[in-house]
């Protein structure tokens, strides 16, 4: 694997790391909206502090940034029907980008690529914590949601919703939290 891949794929889990961290915390600042399209592009001379990498990438990275279609009960248990991407930086962005007739901020602009738009069921554990901002709540701060309020607010929202999981040793959904773009 290109070791250019490698190092964008660290950065972005590391971005969406911190910032998953943040909304865990309660942010301590006002909130910043989902959104599908770009809002800005940090500062070049901006430096990210990288934590260090976990050892496998396995089919439940942690945080896994996509977009969240739903929530269904099957056989007794929940599930977040969940759509995966890929947040790519500098020169990867370019390219995807170019590949599909479109341009980023050459100076920390970014791309997402859903190449693959398969919706996966992936099991929420008892115990999960979900932080909404404003598609999920409906206001300009964010807070905590209930399961069913999760439910209801996908169901009506005209278009998924960006978030960020982690997932608990079993590999159930343990945090889901609405996020935004860098």
């Amino acid at each position: 694997m290109d070791k250019r891949v490698v190092a964008a794929a660290l950065l972005m889990a590391a971005v969406f790391g911190l910032a998953f961290g943040a909304l865990l915390e309660g942010g301590g600042g006002q909130s910043r909206a989902a959104t599908s399209t770009p809002v800005g592009t940090p500062s070049p001379g901006r430096k990210i502090a990288l934590p260090t990498p976990t050892a496998s990438m396995s089919d439940r990275p942690s945080p896994d940034y996509g977009f969240a279609a739903g929530v269904v009960e099957r056989s007794g248990a929940t599930y977040l029907v969940f759509d995966r991407a890929d947040i790519l930086l500098g020169a990867q962005a370019t390219a995807e980008a170019a590949r599909n007739g479109t341009q980023v901020d050459p100076d920390g602009g970014y791309y997402v690529r859903n190449n693959n738009k398969r919706q996966r069921q992936l099991r929420i554990a008892d115990s999960v914590q979900i932080r909404g901002g404003r598609v999920l709540t409906g206001t300009s701060s964010e807070r905590s949601l209930s399961l069913e309020e999760l439910a209801v607010t996908l169901d009506d929202a005209n278009d998924p919703v960006p978030v960020l999981l982690s997932y608990d040793d079993d590999g159930r959904i343990a945090t889901i939290a609405e996020t935004t773009l860098p």
